[in-house]
């Protein structure tokens, strides 16, 4: 047996075969590079992590200018969850072979993972100059300048895909959310009409083909006409009922249009078509739970789906909300923050420097992954930390700088420094401020401990306020309403435009 049977046997499947066949060879001819690299990609398939990184390593020593090995190496230490390490080889990988497509795309899904949309970008581009025709990478570029409110560049990015896919219906509503956003609702009206157009010629021609008319639902209910769009996904279950995703879909309409009941049956038709599928579950354990009272029964499905797919976001979120409310905070606090120190660690800080409730003869840095509103509730805890630190360096939301420079400067205001940035200081440990729940807020009695302490206001914003206040016609109802979200990947759900009260207000 030699080198080319146990490539033979790793292609075809056979790894076990390729493994005795390595080892064999290794014994052999143990500085053989070749040999090396590829056993080292064998073990990682076998998912034999640790034997993979050192057989890479001394891959690595012999021949410190191949791009693939630092790509494969790279690629395994991503799996291990070490990205920055990963990161470094994959740029390795780059500056032996600028051009080399799989270490760039490798690079950017390192990115993805903490949404540096910064890096992510200029990854793209690389990545789109090495291969012009690679649709998908337009999209990812698009979907970052909308959540960047780059709008302009986002549809100049959009009408490059349609080169490559023309009637792309996920193009013309990519456009459509985006002139949407922009207020552009001639085009929106242009788009919608475009989109149906072309999905009904291709009925006419294909009048059997379920998936047509799911594309049709899907866009009518993009452009918020839901009736209609049920119509069209009970045409598509007609045509073809074995498609879980129609049941599903049709479920999650009629749970937006509060027909609970007829989303409750459809979320059992796809689950019984699909029993593992994460998503329905934990969507019909959502619905069971807020509009049937059946909490009981819902806690048993993500328990069980926990325990198949264990820290999963949407499982532990949920599991969270559970076993909070019923006042289980040790296991409520366990699965809130499952993903938080890797997911939401916008600032790349290492996992091994995570505080544990220690003393520290140095600062503590601690920072946020969630929106404004959990912001606020959990940096109530912040001031517990006073005597745990040196300093409390605290990275606060910009719209919050002023207010926590006033409410820490009633508590200790040289211990605790607030910045919108990480200026660089020194640090001994980091937490997330949505952590600290594990350590202050285990009962009632805890949580009322800091949740009743109150912000102060601006002085200024105050005078200003009431003297407008003062000059409102008093024989009226005066209605205010204040709320925006810095959260693009969650606009859609947060922001209410203010016209929408308009005719409240009358």
């Amino acid at each position: 047996m030699n080198f080319q049977d146990a490539i033979n046997a790793q292609k075809s499947g056979e790894l076990q075969k390729a493994d005795k066949i390595y080892k064999k060879l290794l014994n052999q001819n143990p500085e053989n590079f070749e040999i090396l690299f590829n056993y080292a990609v064998l073990n990682f398939d076998l998912k034999n992590y640790i034997k993979s990184e050192d057989l890479f390593k001394k891959a690595i020593f012999l021949d410190a200018h191949n791009h693939q090995v630092f790509n494969g190496y790279g690629v395994l230490l991503k799996e291990l969850n070490k990205d920055e390490e990963a990161a470094e080889s994959f740029y390795k990988s780059i500056e032996i072979k600028n051009d080399y497509l799989n270490a760039h795309l490798n690079l950017f899904q390192v990115y993805k993972k903490y949404n540096n949309q910064v890096e992510m970008l200029k990854v793209i581009d690389k990545i789109i100059s090495i291969k012009p025709n690679f649709p998908i990478m337009y999209h990812e570029k698009a979907s970052i300048l909308q959540d960047l409110e780059k709008f302009d560049e986002a549809i100049s990015t959009i009408a490059t895909v349609f080169e490559y896919e023309k009637d792309s219906i996920e193009n013309y509503l990519r456009l459509y959310d985006i002139y949407n956003k922009k207020k552009s609702f001639g085009k929106c009206e242009e788009i919608s009409k475009n989109v149906v157009s072309i999905l009904e010629k291709k009925i006419k021609t294909d009048d059997k083909n379920s998936n047509l008319y799911f594309d049709l639902a899907i866009s009518y209910k993009r452009f918020e006409k839901l009736e209609i769009a049920k119509k069209y996904l009970k045409l598509a279950i007609e045509l073809d009922p074995s498609k879980q995703i129609y049941y599903l879909t049709l479920a999650d309409l009629q749970k937006e249009m509060k027909e609970f009941i007829n989303a409750k049956k459809n979320f059992e038709k796809a689950i019984k078509m699909e029993p593992l599928n994460i998503y329905c579950n934990i969507s019909y354990a959502i619905l069971i739970k807020d509009e049937f009272g059946q909490a009981e029964k819902a806690k048993k499905i993500v328990l069980k789906f926990d325990k198949l797919f264990p820290n999963n976001i949407n499982v532990a979120t949920l599991k969270a909300w559970i076993l909070l409310n019923q006042g289980d905070y040790k296991n409520g606090w366990k699965s809130h923050f499952v993903d938080i120190a890797k997911t939401k660690n916008h600032m790349k800080l290492p996992t091994s420097k995570l505080w544990k409730k220690e003393k520290l003869e140095g600062n503590l840095l601690v920072w946020s992954g969630q929106g404004i509103g959990d912001f606020i509730f959990f940096s109530k805890m912040v001031g517990l930390l006073d005597n745990y630190a040196k300093k409390i360096l605290f990275i606060c939301d910009k719209r919050l700088v002023p207010i926590y420079k006033r409410y820490f400067a009633t508590i200790n205001p040289e211990k605790f420094i607030i910045e919108e940035q990480y200026q660089k200081e020194r640090f001994s440990k980091h937490i997330a401020s949505e952590m600290l729940g594990e350590f202050f807020a285990n009962s009632i009695k805890e949580i009322n401990h800091f949740s009743n302490e109150k912000l102060i206001p601006s002085k200024e914003w105050d005078l200003e306020i009431d003297n407008f206040l003062s000059n409102l016609p008093k024989n009226k109802l005066n209605v205010g309403l204040s709320w925006s979200t810095l959260n693009a990947r969650e606009h859609d759900v947060k922001n209410v435009p203010l016209d929408k009260f308009s005719e409240l207000f009358k």
